[in-house]
């Protein structure tokens, strides 16, 4: 007998989300990896010695400084203003230093020395674990074997080792966030959970914070082109009678709100340290250059592109290609990744050649001057012309790869699937065993160097805190690469490396270096006497005792001392203070003419970039009250009205008063700071506050309590 078909139960069509991750039956995998990828990094810290890798950043910018900040620190003050390198630099505002980074907070609380290599390390374990959250984020349900090697094998690459073996600090800190922003972001447009803000907001902060400015506007930049491809390519069935395209839209809906809150809650979090900057971004010396010359600068030979397969033929650790160093224009990926690359693109068509695309365009600005792209664009596209080192844009390229390897190791449905599931773990395999034999050589002995290496020995801190009084300042011979250590001896010394600087400072930096002063820079060091090592209140020379060229450009200068160290200290015959009453002045308001200027007029004459009310100095007597980082208070007696100079350098946030009024100011001699002074008796004060501080502190601080108690109460909510 027949049985009557039962009638049809209505099927209701909903949105299909990626499939929930699954659980897995090794949860340890990925983090132990992590810790595994660290390990040899954690090892070489405890062998002894200061990892500096090839001898620049660390050596030269990021153990000095970092020094002193803790010195400031421990001495009871915010380090908002770093007196000791040039004429005195923002250290907030300069960004680079990272100085409300909480994990450098700690570390200068530690040890500045072994507390900055530890971070490196510890960053590199933090990069691993995010490209593991990263593929799965981007592949929910993908192995953690799979996850745990993409994490791996992302922080074997070349532009993390690249820099690790510059010591770029701020750098690598910034990168090691990436994978997280990412992550982060995909969950929230795929599950559109508003927790998932809150920690995607809290980790674009702490890359912001981190130092590396250019770092965080790639990772955007980045993140734009992967949404854009997962909205693009989602796999989602519409609403019953909608549209397909509304699937679409509601991924592009939620990453921009998401990506807007996201940023909002950063911003605050970030308060005080993006108002100092915008304060001092039209000040800076990189208004010097057009965007073009910045976005191009430094930029790496097509050839160099070699390094991704094997960075052994082009370049190397011992070798530099083209007009870059071996750290910045690093590609290397290895072969193993490039072929789960192509794998994926066999796959997945669609979405794995929609990442090749954007990774091909990143490539392609990577090569800077050398292609037609990045000059093409970077007077038109905003924030293209910030920033310069092109080769940085394999960033992107870099972190697309471990998508597409992710898209590669997913579990196979196709009828190719048997190959893949030996062909994949091994590839994996291969990548990660690659990487590790590409990053361990760069740990070898020749990276570490004792610790009076890296700083200067107590006995010569002495020696050098006696000779210098703190109303001059040291001048140190280009060879010794020490223009930012005068802070460990508290001593001003009278050049500097990477600065945050303000472009008068960067002009007369540039005639200290005897170079065209209307360029950009980031050495200033002294090669011969003249009037602008003069103006700077120089009084001795530090240089090696082998150095015959600067003895013969110094043959003026006696010497006066051989520090314990072997280096000869020379003294300035009739050295000029750092405080001045000036006898004539002389209004010059363009600061490269005021520079130039200073060869040819009066040693006695100051030039200023506006007038101010000033008269004969006559028989002018002046004394230092009090002369800290951020503060200068001075007690002046004239006869008539006149101009004092402080010679420190000026920068928005230095703010003046006479007898706690304030009075008429100027730059002067293209650099420094100037007063104007009624006759008589008058306390003049100097002080530096960046723009929205302390408040703005105060802001964050709450800021971050919010987040942190909306986190709390959003996990109640989530686990009752």
């Amino acid at each position: 007998m027949a049985t009557q078909a039962s009638p049809k139960t209505p099927i209701k069509r909903t949105a299909v989300l990626p499939p929930p991750a699954q659980r897995s039956e090794h949860p340890w995998i990925a983090p132990t990896v992590a810790a595994l990828i660290a390990l040899p990094g954690l090892l070489s810290w405890s062998s002894g010695g200061v990892f500096v890798g090839n001898g620049t950043d660390l050596f030269s910018y990021q153990l000095p400084l970092r020094q002193t900040l803790a010195a400031m620190w421990a001495a009871g003050g915010v380090p908002l203003w770093n007196p000791y390198l040039l004429g005195g630099v923002p250290t907030l505002a300069g960004l680079q230093l990272g100085v409300l980074y909480p994990p450098n907070l700690l570390a200068l609380w530690l040890s500045p020395v072994s507390g900055t290599e530890g971070l490196l390390w510890l960053h590199l374990a933090w990069l691993a674990a995010g490209g593991a959250v990263l593929a799965r984020a981007w592949r929910p349900g993908l192995p953690k074997w799979a996850c745990a090697a993409i994490g791996g094998w992302l922080a074997l690459t070349g532009q993390t080792w690249g820099h690790l073996w510059a010591g770029h600090a701020s750098f690598v800190a910034a990168w090691a966030w990436w994978p997280w922003v990412w992550a982060l972001a995909i969950r929230f447009v795929d599950e559109r959970r508003w927790r998932l803000v809150l920690a995607w907001g809290v980790a674009l902060a702490l890359q912001g914070l981190a130092g590396h400015p250019q770092v965080a506007f790639l990772c955007a930049v980045g993140l734009v082109g992967v949404l854009a491809v997962r909205a693009a390519t989602a796999d989602r069935t519409p609403p019953a009678g909608a549209a397909p395209w509304i699937a679409r839209q509601l991924h592009v809906t939620a990453a921009a709100v998401g990506g807007g809150a996201a940023a909002a809650v950063a911003a605050l979090l970030t308060l005080p340290q993006w108002l100092a900057t915008a304060e001092i971004a039209p000040a800076l010396n990189r208004t010097l250059s057009t965007p073009q010359e910045i976005a191009t600068a430094y930029s790496a030979p097509a050839d160099t592109l070699w390094t991704a397969i094997r960075p052994g033929p082009v370049g190397g650790a011992a070798g530099v290609p083209g007009d870059v160093g071996y750290h910045e224009t690093l590609a290397f990926v290895g072969p193993a990744m490039i072929a789960l690359a192509v794998i994926a693109v066999l796959r997945s068509r669609g979405r794995a050649v929609a990442l090749l695309a954007v990774a091909a365009v990143c490539v392609a600005l990577s090569l800077g001057s050398h292609g037609p792209l990045l000059p093409a664009l970077a007077d038109v596209v905003p924030g293209l012309g910030a920033f310069r080192v092109p080769a940085r844009w394999l960033l992107v390229a870099t972190a697309l790869l471990a998508l597409q390897g992710a898209d590669a190791l997913a579990p196979a449905q196709a009828p190719d699937g048997r190959a893949l599931r030996w062909l994949g773990p091994a590839l994996a395999t291969l990548a990660v065993g690659h990487g590790l034999a590409f990053a361990l050589p760069h740990l070898a002995g020749k990276a570490r160097q004792p610790m009076d290496r890296v700083q200067w020995t107590a006995a010569d801190r002495r020696a050098l805190r006696q000779l210098v009084p703190s109303a001059h300042r040291l001048a140190t011979a280009p060879a010794l690469r020490m223009g930012n250590w005068g802070g460990l001896a508290d001593v001003r010394v009278a050049g500097g490396y990477e600065p945050a600087i303000t472009a008068g400072a960067n002009r007369f930096g540039n005639a200290l270096a005897g170079r065209s002063v209307d360029g950009y820079a980031v050495l200033f060091q002294t090669r011969k006497p003249g009037p602008w090592l003069d103006r700077m209140a120089t009084s001795h020379l530090l240089l090696a005792a082998n150095d015959a060229a600067a003895a013969r450009s110094f043959a003026a200068w006696p010497v006066v001392a051989t520090l314990p160290s072997g280096m000869q200290v020379r003294a300035h015959p009739a050295p000029r203070s750092r405080f001045e009453v000036a006898n004539a002045v002389i209004v010059e308001p363009d600061p490269a003419a005021a520079v130039l200027r200073l060869r040819d007029v009066a040693a006695d004459v100051v030039l200023t970039d506006r007038p101010l009310a000033t008269g004969a100095a006559g028989k002018a007597n002046l004394s230092v009250i009090k002369d800290v980082a951020d503060h200068v208070e001075l007690a002046v007696r004239v006869p008539a009205p006149a101009v004092v100079v402080v010679r420190d350098a000026w920068a928005p946030g230095w703010t003046a008063t006479v007898d706690d009024r304030p009075a008429p100011t100027a730059i002067a001699d293209g650099m420094f700071r100037a007063i104007a002074v009624p006759a008589g008796d008058h306390r003049v004060v100097w002080h530096y506050q960046p723009l929205g501080w302390p408040w703005a502190c105060l802001v964050a601080l709450g800021g971050w309590v919010a987040v942190a108690a909306g986190a709390w109460q959003l996990r109640r909510k989530r686990d009752p």
